[in-house]
């Protein structure tokens, strides 16, 4: 991860080691699809299935680069945050508008378009601490948990903050 300047060796290590991003979930049956094809147009990066008594439920993970920031120094996101919050709404959108032909040919069990979103992105060390807050409040507006590299690497302790919807 420390070598990384992309998130293409990141992507094949977790494609590898599928344990690494699924182990944050709260339990039930777990699977990872990596590069599901939404269409003609959109394919994230992982899509993670959890199996909770007879409902399944679905996380989009979008990787973008270890090494870039999350914020400029002005405190805006940067443009590769917006991009993967702009992902992860357009593949909500394709499932909010295909939820039938998801469920019927891409066997995503009782999907919709308020499925989880998870962003892998930077690393905790580039953070200022008022990035936290800017963070969460992005969170918030995009329902999607914003999450550096180092959350892997640490077993993913913030379950708690993982925000459902859309």
């Amino acid at each position: 991860m420390n070598a990384a300047i992309s998130e293409a060796p990141l992507q094949r290590f977790l494609e590898q080691n599928p344990l690494v991003l699924v182990r944050y979930l709260a339990g039930g049956t777990r699977w990872v699809i990596p590069g599901l094809r939404l269409g003609s147009r959109f394919t994230p990066d992982f899509v993670i299935g959890e199996q909770h008594a007879s409902r399944s439920r679905w996380t989009l993970v979008e990787l973008e680069s270890p090494s870039v920031r999350l914020f400029t120094r002005s405190g805006d996101a940067t443009r590769a945050l917006l991009h993967a919050t702009s992902r992860i709404r357009g593949w909500r959108d394709w499932l909010h508008d295909h939820s039938r032909y998801a469920r019927e040919h891409l066997n995503l069990a009782h999907v919709g378009g308020d499925a989880q979103g998870v962003i892998l992105i930077g690393r905790r060390a580039r953070l200022a601490p008022e990035d936290v807050q800017r963070q969460r409040q992005l969170e918030t507006e995009h329902k999607v948990a914003i999450r550096t590299y180092d959350w892997l690497v640490d077993g993913a302790p913030e379950t708690q903050t993982r925000p459902h919807g859309r």
